[in-house]
């Protein structure tokens, strides 16, 4: 069966006469992958031969925006990703997921995937820059929720309209301090649990036994309540995709992303079922802080609580400080991925042309733009209040990761 012509072929029959040469279709310009017609001449017996993998290198290279993402930046990012096939690492292209849709299965599921996976992480931009304004909180900052979200879309947008090893370097540092964090939070947990805390109590385990592990006390209740868990485990552990979106901007994709995929799943063990073991040592799933039974959201992390009832002073401050850098961390991957992924789509015809445009860098920088005025979506939260945003952004994120 033929491959439809939309589908952007890399290489097609110029001459279906004897002595065929096969050629780049128009794509040098749009960052597809091009081979010369050199590289595929016939042999005496007619045969074309493939290419060799020092061309396919230099071809892929060739064929992207610049690749300023060094290993050092990829390794750090990759701990905050998920799995993704790595068949990227043969094509790193840019926007590999999306692209490599289209290729490999058909150019409509490249398209849905694409536009789908652009709108969740568009509403992910739009998430951080909203849940910033609940989590300092703590500090009873009253003021407009629109300074803040406008300070982060700023942020956002400085960050990653000039230069992509700009944008690695800072969500580098952002990633560690990230890590940092989550590793703290899990020797806090181990040393209060066992009595090293100010009120010497040696909970253990708890609140596992009262009130339980499961909410809800009838079977139709807890199967509720394990749906609502999977919805915001969802939302926690969406957009897989993340690594190979970087993968296209990375100086040696053949070396760093292997190294980066082999170690994603210890890292899904560590860092995301380390972390809900955590939450569900140090809080019980009825505490009516956690579960909006204040008018604040100081209670909104679970770490948080357990601090203020343990009678840890200064720590909850340092934690709160720590979350807002994980959350601006977040927000700067995320526009990263959603102009990428616009960016990807324009490549291949799926988006308006004006946003296949590069700056002198290789950023995209007016898919970067597009993001950030949709990003502007976040100012829905002066009129019907952050927690109710949050809400809508959390079920319609999920649904759009889970479909993908």
């Amino acid at each position: 069966m033929e491959r439809p012509a939309s589908s952007r072929n890399d290489i097609k029959d110029v001459d279906k006469g004897e002595g065929t040469e096969l050629t780049a279709v128009n794509s040098l310009g749009i960052g597809q992958v091009t081979m010369t017609s050199e590289s595929f001449q016939p042999s005496s017996s007619g045969e074309v031969p493939k290419p060799d993998r020092t061309d396919l290198d230099t071809a892929i290279k060739e064929a992207v925006n610049h690749r300023r993402l060094n290993p050092r930046q990829i390794q750090l990012a990759a701990i905050a990703g998920s799995i993704e096939t790595e068949i990227i690492t043969l094509f790193p292209l840019d926007g590999a997921p999306i692209r490599l849709a289209a290729r490999m299965i058909d150019p409509a599921v490249g398209v849905a995937a694409g536009w789908n996976y652009f709108f969740a992480m568009t509403s992910y931009v739009i998430f951080e820059a909203t849940v910033i304004n609940t989590v300092i909180n703590y500090w009873s900052y009253d003021e407009s929720p629109a300074i803040l979200i406008s300070v982060s879309l700023f942020f956002f947008f400085a960050i990653n309209v000039y230069r992509a090893d700009l944008f690695g370097e800072v969500e580098f540092w952002l990633a560690l301090g990230k890590v940092l964090l989550a590793l703290g939070l899990m020797f806090y947990t181990l040393v209060t649990m066992l009595g090293g805390n100010p009120l010497h109590d040696r909970f253990g385990f708890r609140y596992w036994r009262d009130p339980g592990v499961w909410a809800g006390t009838s079977p139709s209740s807890r199967l509720e309540s394990f749906v609502n868990a999977v919805n915001v485990a969802g939302f926690c552990m969406g957009g897989p995709e993340y690594i190979s979106m970087i993968a296209g901007e990375s100086n040696d994709p053949r070396r760093t992303v292997p190294r980066a995929f082999r170690t994603i799943v210890m890292r899904l063990l560590v860092f995301f079922i380390g972390g809900c073991l955590c939450v569900g040592i140090l809080v019980p799933y009825d505490d009516q802080t956690l579960t909006g039974g204040s008018t604040t959201y100081a209670g909104a992390s679970p770490y948080v609580i357990s601090m203020q009832r343990l009678k840890i002073p200064v720590l909850p401050s340092i934690v709160t400080g720590a979350l807002l850098t994980s959350i601006v961390s977040a927000g700067n991957a995320f526009t990263f991925n959603a102009s990428r992924s616009l960016h990807a789509l324009a490549l291949e015809g799926q988006a308006p042309k004006f946003l296949r445009r590069l700056n002198k860098n290789g950023v995209p920088y007016m898919a970067v733009i597009v993001v950030m005025l949709l990003s502007c979506l976040a100012y829905l939260a002066l009129g019907s209040g952050s927690a109710q945003v949050l809400r809508w952004i959390l079920n319609f994120s999920t649904a759009a990761a889970m479909f993908n």
